[in-house]
């Protein structure tokens, strides 16, 4: 197994440096052999992961989440599966296996590479979303929006059986809704040749629909923001929060929560409008949090953070989903996360956890 964890975290951080892949330390991965499952541990970036740092995870007793009769109350299920999970755990492993480390579980090939690739999202976080996946990769599973965890391992481990009972081979390709892909084979080759099958696939959609892949940009004026940036910086410090930086051009950002990871990092909603002491403070008491990422109409998008590196990793967060938003366009528009789906993830311990770490 050495040697496939070797592997594994080569791979992991090939996928986790690339930015149009994964941003701010999104995605998981893992490998398994017959008895134990190898495991991105939650809050570990994939770009800088070694092979030491994988979760080990005795398979028999990690499949107990799908056997144990769970709660049906949200918080109790949760809290079940996490301790379910934290007991699969090998002794001599340290870390939080991902959330996603029951679905890893499911896929029955060694390898499992689950990204947020842009140019995925952009038909995952579309209306038309799933009608695109069945035509442009027809050979994949595509699972409607579900809460991430034990909530999406269910759904798929629904549909996995379903095509087990048909006799047809479980899927290496599993597209989510508002989410991202799972690619899985028995080898890292065998990976990466799906993922190039599936980028050069989807690149060929957008220029069929006249759509770039880069962020459509405008240059910001200078003065003005510069002017905008003061006046937001100190509305933020007299309300006891962030500080404010701007963005290096004007883009059109995504109005609402695109996916889970942009509601981690960046919450669901972006404050648009010209910054008042009123207007922020009915924004804030609205929402039950500050903004972090303000949109001043053809003028500026700016990003607010407790310091100046979480500022300039939220214009990744914003940058990512207007992207998305863009790209969306190819398959009938965007399809924004309802309030059901964010407030689950504004609330969810194991995001909060990811947050921290």
């Amino acid at each position: 197994m050495n040697n496939s964890l070797q592997q594994l975290a080569a791979c992991s951080r090939r996928y986790g440096g690339d930015s149009s892949f994964v941003f701010l330390g999104g995605g998981n991965t893992s490998c398994k052999d017959q008895n134990t499952l190898y495991v991105k541990p939650s809050g570990v970036s994939l770009s800088a992961i070694q092979a030491e740092d994988f979760v080990a995870m005795r398979r028999e007793d990690l499949r107990r989440v799908f056997s144990e009769p769970l709660p049906r109350q949200t918080e109790e299920r949760e809290r079940t599966v996490k301790n379910l999970m934290t007991a699969a755990v090998v002794d001599a492993s340290a870390g939080r296996p991902s959330v996603e480390a029951p679905l890893h579980e499911l896929i029955p090939y060694r390898f499992v590479i689950h990204t947020h690739p842009v140019l995925v999202n952009g038909m995952t976080c579309a209306q038309a979303g799933a009608e695109a996946c069945a035509r442009l990769f027809p050979e994949a599973l595509w699972i409607d929006y579900a809460d991430p965890g034990c909530t999406l391992a269910l759904a798929v481990r629904e549909k996995i059986g379903k095509i087990a009972d048909g006799g047809k081979t479980a899927p290496n390709m599993i597209f989510l809704q508002n989410h991202g892909v799972f690619v899985a084979a028995d080898s890292i080759g065998e990976v990466d040749e799906l993922y190039r099958k599936i980028i050069s696939t989807l690149e060929a959609a957008y220029r069929k629909a006249g759509l770039e892949t880069a962020l459509p940009t405008l240059p910001a004026n200078r003065e003005s923001a510069r002017n905008l940036a003061s006046r937001l910086r100190g509305l933020c410090r007299a309300q006891g929060f962030g500080t404010a930086i701007m963005t290096d051009d004007l883009f059109a950002p995504a109005e609402g929560p695109v996916t889970p990871d942009h509601v981690v990092y960046g919450k669901s909603f972006p404050l648009v409008g010209m910054p008042t002491r009123e207007n922020l403070r009915e924004w804030i008491d609205s929402h039950g949090y500050e903004p972090k990422i303000c949109v001043i109409p053809d003028l500026a998008v700016f990003t607010v953070g407790t310091t100046l590196r979480e500022a300039r990793d939220l214009q990744t967060v914003a940058r990512n989903a207007a992207l998305v938003r863009h790209l969306a366009q190819a398959f009938g528009g965007i399809r924004y996360l309802d309030e059901r789906e964010y407030r689950f993830i504004e609330g969810w311990e194991a995001e909060s956890y990811r947050r921290r770490a």
